[in-house]
């Protein structure tokens, strides 16, 4: 079963070309209770895949369509942010002072 088409290893869109060549084959290696790997590993013995596992299994979950590769946008919140304000907000004791711990009474920390 030679009839895959010929492609050039490394190319872009190789891998879905030769995943298309031979899905059949694999659907029905999976259906008979086949991992993807044992998959993956029987078509890379016979020359019908050369791209990588990761690719082969991308095409195998995704139905022929790579699903990583998809750019998943980012929930937009309802609010927009309030404005910025002109400087840091600097946050500490009115006298600046760190106390001593060696020296400070217990109840004043809590």
């Amino acid at each position: 079963m030679n009839d895959s088409p010929k492609t050039a290893p490394g190319r872009p869109c190789s891998a879905r070309v030769e995943y298309f060549a031979c899905r059949e084959d694999v659907e029905a290696m999976l259906t008979k209770g086949y991992s993807v790997r044992m998959a993956y590993e029987s078509m890379a013995e016979q020359g019908r895949v050369t791209c990588s596992y990761s690719a082969f299994c991308d095409y195998v979950r995704g139905g022929g369509k790579r699903l990583h590769s998809k750019k998943r946008e980012k929930p937009r919140s309802a609010a927009p942010l309030p404005p910025k304000t002109g400087g840091p907000i600097i946050v500490g004791r009115a006298d600046n002072s760190f106390p001593d711990p060696r020296k400070m009474d217990v109840n004043d920390a809590i």
